[in-house]
C-alpha cells in the first residue's frame, strides 16, 4: 500500500539529574508560541531534572514550495534597495545579502500554516516522548535503588565479619 506521508515529526526528550526542574524546549520555526505548552507537558510529568525537548520536522513534499518565488526574492531586493537609498548607505544588495535573510528562506505563510496544522501531532508525539522519558527514569531509579540496596547488604555483611574477627 502506498503511504501518503508528507511530514516526519521527531520529538526527543532527554534529561540529566538536577536538583530542580529545568526545561529547555526547541521547536521548529513557526511553533515557538507552543514552547510553553511543551514546557507544561514536562512539568506535569516530572518533578526534577534538567530536561531538554527537541522537536524536528522534515517535509517530504516537493522541495519547490520551500524555496521563495522569484517575485518574492525580487520584492525583498527592491525593498532593501529602497532602504539602502533612503538611508544613503554604500554598497549594493547582493545575493549574499538576500541569503542572510532567514525569513525569506524559511518559507511563506502557507508553510507556516502547514507547520501550525502539524501542532496536534507534535503535541501528541511530545507527550509520548515525555511519558517514555518518565518511564525510563523510573526504571533507572529502580535499578539504582537495587544497586544501592545490594551495596548496603555487602557493607552489612562486611561489618558483621569485622565484628566477629575484631576480638582476635
Amino acid at each position: 500500500a502506498k503511504r501518503d506521508r508528507t511530514l516526519d515529526i521527531e520529538v526527543e526528550a532527554r534529561s540529566v539529574n538536577h536538583r530542580f526542574l529545568s526545561v529547555k524546549v526547541s521547536l521548529p520555526d513557526g511553533l515557538s508560541r507552543h514552547e510553553v505548552d511543551v514546557d507544561q507537558l514536562v512539568r506535569d510529568a516530572l518533578d526534577r531534572g534538567s530536561v531538554t525537548v527537541n522537536v524536528t520536522m522534515k517535509s517530504h513534499d516537493d522541495d519547490d514550495h520551500v524555496l521563495p518565488t522569484l517575485e518574492r526574492v525580487k520584492a525583498y531586493r527592491d525593498r532593501l534597495e529602497a532602504i539602502r537609498k533612503k538611508l544613503r548607505l554604500k554598497g549594493s544588495v547582493t545575493m549574499e545579502t538576500l541569503l542572510a535573510i532567514p525569513h525569506l528562506w524559511n518559507g511563506d505563510s502557507d508553510e507556516s500554516s502547514a507547520t501550525e496544522k502539524a501542532w496536534p501531532a507534535i503535541q501528541e508525539a511530545a507527550l509520548k516522548a515525555v511519558e517514555d522519558l518518565s518511564a525510563a527514569r523510573a526504571k533507572e531509579g529502580l535499578a539504582i535503588a537495587k544497586d544501592v540496596l545490594a551495596r548496603l547488604d555487602f557493607i552489612d555483611d562486611a561489618a558483621r565479619r569485622i565484628r566477629v574477627r575484631a576480638p582476635a
